[in-house]
């Protein structure tokens, strides 16, 4: 239902992952977890209302830590997607490199909205850096060779994308770089979040309804909301304060789920615990914290275990959290375009033509396509597969899209790839599972 969810636990029977903060204490008393890092300490500041002095503040950090990261490596290959976070970690490795020490990679998908080289090339011309282009073909993902790879703890949706993987591993090591980089955690800090609640906030923290019809405009416009409806929210939980969960729509629903063993889930469980924690945090920011969660998804991409290459995505970096954290959501959703702080911060780093854009690059077309190449050996794998087998997911809903090319709506996306994601995950530990010993060979072993 949420294939990128942070959770405690794995896919393995008592085996747990040690989460962002969190310390495990192991003594002679046994075994105890603390949060030793949390997002709630940095969020009741006052200090960043002014966005002058929050984007003063933003710009400084951000390019201190991407200094710091560059300091580290000699040759990098920048995974520069045309977007505006990548433009940003380009600018500030920049500061401390020459554009020799500088690689940009930029890949184009299918469809119109997957090709963003003009704005790639904009951001690399800006930064005088080379960039080399190159085509990802969904035709070469292959599933089944894909499942062939080290185990994981937990399912991952490194089946499909291994190939833009093993793309920027080849082009790193063909120019002896030492490491990748790339702009993931920037919509997360920078909060490109498409919810109201940043009204809210306002009117949480300032207990006032008759100063902010300009910054619910602006709100409005740019989530392509109204301004009623952002009112409402903004009474509800910012006035009343109502209790906000911000898991309320966090699990994608899709057809083919079986709803009847989906609702038997206790949701709660799967909470993360600063998010159980944030009691007395504003709504909106409390939808912050759910988005720093989230980054986290990228800490571990694997590549296909034979490359020596780190892999690195600098924006996530500890100060950068702690400084997002504490300004307030409104500050950083300012303006009419998504991370309007952001924006204000980095405006003299960022081309005009990447700084002014209110579009993002999509590559669902790209794995539409993909999916359509192994459309035969994807079908085995879920017709056949342990989730239909045990009425995780409905047959007669789902073979309609692996037998008659139904298409795959928005909604049903993820759920779907989530689906083939496990199915593969579970292939690969049945073939990496030993297989039991028989009692005749336990008692020899006895003997």
């Amino acid at each position: 239902m949420y294939q990128r969810m942070q959770v405690r636990e794995t896919g393995w029977e008592d085996v747990y992952e040690l989460q962002g903060g969190e310390c495990l204490t192991l003594s002679q008393q046994g075994e105890s977890r603390a949060f030793l890092w949390a997002p709630q300490r940095f969020c009741h500041t006052r200090k960043f209302e002014n966005p002058t002095v929050a984007a003063n503040e933003l710009r400084s950090v951000v390019h201190a830590c991407l200094i710091s990261w560059a300091s580290n490596y000699d040759r990098i290959v920048e995974q520069l997607s045309g977007g505006f976070d990548s433009a940003v970690l380009l600018s500030g490795l920049r500061r401390s490199l020459n554009p020799s020490q500088i690689i940009c990679a930029h890949h184009i998908t299918p469809g119109h909205e997957g090709d963003e080289r003009d704005y790639a090339r904009a951001a690399a011309a800006f930064s005088d850096c080379e960039l080399v282009e190159y085509v990802l073909d969904p035709s070469d993902v292959c599933v089944a060779d894909n499942i062939e790879m080290p185990t994981t703890s937990r399912p991952s949706f490194h089946v499909m994308t291994l190939t833009m993987q093993r793309a920027m591993a080849s082009l790193a090591q063909e120019r002896h770089a030492d490491v990748i980089m790339a702009g993931h955690g920037g919509d997360q800090l920078f909060y490109n979040s498409p919810t109201p609640l940043t009204v809210a906030d306002y009117f949480w923290r300032r207990h006032g309804l008759w100063r902010p019809i300009g910054t619910t405009k602006d709100r409005a416009i740019a989530i392509r909301s109204t301004i009623p409806a952002i009112l409402v929210d903004a009474f509800q939980y910012g006035v009343r304060k109502q209790p906000y969960d911000p898991y309320q729509d966090y699990f994608q629903d899709a057809p083919f789920l079986n709803k009847e063993a989906f609702c038997a889930i206790d949701k709660d469980r799967f909470k993360h615990t600063w998010i159980k924690r944030a009691d007395g945090i504003p709504p909106g920011k409390v939808d912050h914290i759910l988005g720093v969660i989230d980054s986290q998804h990228c800490y571990h991409d694997p590549l296909d275990g034979r490359q020596s290459i780190d892999v690195v995505h600098p924006l996530i970096s500890q100060p950068i959290f702690e400084l997002c954290l504490a300004i307030p959501s409104y500050v950083l959703a300012s303006g009419r375009l998504d991370r309007g702080l952001a924006r204000q911060a980095f405006a003299k780093d960022v081309p005009p033509k990447i700084l002014n854009r209110h579009t993002k690059g999509v590559t669902t077309r790209y794995f539409l396509e993909a999916f359509s190449h192994n459309a035969e050996f994807v079908r085995e794998l879920l017709l056949d597969g342990e989730l239909v087998n045990q009425k995780l997911i409905l047959r007669d809903e789902i073979e309609p899209i692996l037998m008659e090319h139904k298409p795959i709506s928005l909604d049903c996306y993820f759920p779907f790839f989530s689906c083939i994601a496990t199915e593969a995950w579970l292939r690969s530990v049945s073939n990496a599972t030993p297989e039991p010993l028989s009692n005749a060979q336990r008692g020899t072993e006895v003997k």
